[in-house]
């Protein structure tokens, strides 16, 4: 799809010069092109006197969803360690396997991995359901370990799978070692994540959880667990679709997210290693203040 939206892009920019405002230099070496449809509505640049938001994150993006046109970035296309980002192409490829998400399933001590605040412990068992809300909304890393489990493949095939499914999906400057992000050899761009935030969002059964504020979680074996999103915008004044916090020192904090202007408009904003846990946060609103304060749709 990239490759044909390329072709038209380049097109139409030797047509329609009145199409200046798209930036499509910005589209086509940023490689994140979509199809075009004259139903659209565009974000243009009012304000070219602003030079952008100033952040503490190492980088960061702002695309329009729509459009695809990238509305502010900076250091897009660098490498970062991007830690429980991870997690969105683990629950897509666990998925994949199309399980049955009743299904119950036993932690067993191979899939304890510790880090962050872990939930689930050995010998507790749960629907697969309740595996994906633990290690999306709480980011717990035992239940991403298991869901590798759950899905009849060994680590080493299914890092394999993650990796097979983030380049058909585009993310060429990405790689992944293991399911949670607790290596600091998975790395991604901002660029990329914006591109694995949307194929997550589009799925039905992750998009729901990723903009779920919190999720009381019972075990067969009667433990009870009070999941809290990570992602402290869902109770900010921004209206957030979903998103997916990461940290790990290596990365320092990260935070891909899809929000919602007051028009309607959806806008995917990526930081990754902004200094603090609430600078990621800060970060990001940020980037959102500038971008409703410098474009018109």
């Amino acid at each position: 799809m990239f490759q044909t939206a390329l072709i038209l892009s380049i097109i139409l920019s030797l047509v329609a010069p009145s199409l200046g405002d798209l930036d499509l230099r910005y589209r086509i070496e940023d490689n994140i092109i979509s199809r075009r449809t004259s139903t659209l509505s565009y974000p243009v640049r009012v304000n070219r006197e602003n030079i952008g938001p100033v952040i503490s994150a190492r980088a960061a993006i702002a695309v329009d969803k729509a459009s695809k046109k990238v509305l502010w970035k900076k250091n897009a296309n660098s490498r970062f360690p991007i830690a429980s980002i991870s997690k969105l192409l683990a629950a897509l490829v666990f998925l994949d396997t199309d399980p049955d998400l009743n299904k119950i399933f036993t932690l067993k001590k191979e899939d304890l991995a510790g880090g962050g605040v872990v939930k689930l412990k050995e010998g507790d068992s749960v629907i697969l359901k309740d595996l994906l809300y633990a290690a999306l909304i709480a980011s717990d890393n035992n239940a991403a370990n298991a869901l590798v489990r759950a899905s009849r493949m060994d680590k080493s095939q299914f890092v394999q799978k993650m990796n097979e499914k983030a380049k058909s999906f585009g993310m060429l400057n990405s790689r992944f070692v293991e399911p949670t992000g607790l290596n600091y050899a998975n790395i991604s761009t901002a660029l990329d994540l914006v591109i694995l935030l949307e194929e997550a969002l589009d799925n039905p059964v992750i998009a729901p959880i990723l903009k779920t504020k919190s999720y009381q979680l019972k075990t067969l074996n009667g433990n009870v667990y009070n999941l809290r999103n990570t992602n402290k915008l869902l109770w900010s004044y921004i209206d957030v679709v979903g998103g997916k916090t990461g940290f790990i020192n290596e990365s320092k904090y990260n935070l891909a997210v899809a929000v919602k202007t007051d028009e309607g408009h959806t806008v995917y904003i990526v930081v990754l290693g902004s200094k603090s846990i609430d600078d990621r946060f800060t970060d990001v609103k940020a980037v959102y203040d500038w971008v409703i304060s410098n474009y018109r749709w």
